[in-house]
């Protein structure tokens, strides 16, 4: 898990930034404010009060808040230094999160780095780790895991962004990529995700007039460090909506193309086509870069998670049949298209 301390410290200097340009207003000098206790804290502060002189628990409230404001803003001249500390601190938490949420040990990261001057017990030593937390670490690492370097770095809290045009107006350039990350033996997996309470039937039918249903792609790649340890990596790629019709046929002509791997020898072996559903929130979430792709398949494991994307472009199914032959005839460029499937057949 991150380091609470450190993100609440960020959280508070980012306050105070704000807080530095903020203008009181004297028209509200005095207004009433509510503020919701425990019991607990309810009876602490009245104890606090009549201790103090017999004053009001809200006086007392006042007063503590005041002097933790005044507290605060009198460090304002160590505040760059403090930030910096912070941000680097930041920065160390979550890239040690971003391996422990690939299921990377922390007796593993240091074999993954390739790093001999970065050990274990230099992983244990928070101020030998900060030394060695670099922009060549943090950009080697962000590109590593595709995250974005800037929230890696502790400086942005976007940690993914969708990648535009990976797939969308883009088949040919898509189905390149996915073939060079199997010949380098990567095994990429396409994970196309969706919302669990999308509906594709009335997206379909309805256009935009009809609900929102998210669609997007998200690549699993299977990597192995010099030591030997496996572990998976997810590179988003675009989100888009069901409802638009150009967007369901370029990704039906990719699901074409995956689905007739099949048909075609391949020396490479296969990029699977897999479906994934996940809650509206967590899609949000994704699309936003407020969650690792990781976590994000993580929290979407359960019994209704998987759906058939092939399903789409079977032609003795009948789901969306009537538009299979459009998507054929003007989205999926056969002739460019099938030569790939004689780039697999080579050994080369």
């Amino acid at each position: 898990m991150l380091n609470i301390q450190s993100l609440f410290a960020s959280l508070v200097g980012q306050g105070l930034e704000k807080a530095a340009s903020a203008k009181p207003n004297p028209e509200l000098a005095g207004a009433p404010t509510t503020i919701r206790l425990s019991p607990e804290a309810r009876a602490f502060f009245t104890a606090q009060a009549e201790a103090f002189g017999q004053i009001s628990m809200s006086a007392f409230i006042a007063m503590t808040l005041e002097g933790v404001m005044h507290s605060t803003k009198g460090s304002d001249q160590l505040r760059p230094q403090e930030l910096l500390q912070r941000r680097i601190e930041l920065s160390r938490d979550r890239l040690l999160h971003l391996f422990l949420a690939h299921g990377i040990q922390a007796h593993q990261i240091a074999s993954l780095l390739g790093d001999s001057s970065i050990t274990t017990a230099t992983l244990h030593d928070s101020n030998a780790f900060i030394a060695k937390l670099d922009d060549h670490l943090v950009q080697r690492v962000a590109s590593q895991f595709q995250v974005s370097r800037d929230w890696l770095a502790g400086k942005s809290d976007q940690c993914v962004e969708t990648t535009s045009g990976r797939w969308y107006k883009n088949t040919d350039g898509a189905i390149a990529t996915l073939i060079r990350m199997l010949k380098d033996g990567l095994r990429p997996e396409v994970l196309v995700i969706r919302s669990s309470q999308a509906d594709f039937q009335r997206a379909y039918a309805g256009g935009d007039t009809a609900p929102w249903a998210d669609v997007g792609i998200i690549i699993r790649t299977e990597r192995e460090t010099p030591a030997g340890i496996n572990y998976s990596v997810y590179e988003m790629w675009d989100f888009e909506r069901w409802n638009y019709e150009k967007c369901r046929h370029y990704l039906k002509a990719l699901f074409l193309w995956l689905s007739r791997q099949s048909d075609n020898v391949s020396f490479h072996g296969r990029i699977r086509l897999l479906g994934r559903a996940m809650e509206p929130d967590l899609i949000k979430r994704l699309k936003c870069g407020q969650i690792l792709p990781v976590e994000a398949i993580k929290l979407s494991v359960g019994k209704e998670d998987v759906w058939y994307p092939d399903d789409y472009v079977d032609s003795k199914l009948s789901l969306e049949a009537d538009e299979l032959a459009l998507v054929q005839k003007s989205f999926y460029e056969e002739k460019k298209l099938d030569a790939y499937f004689a780039e697999l057949a080579s050994t080369t």
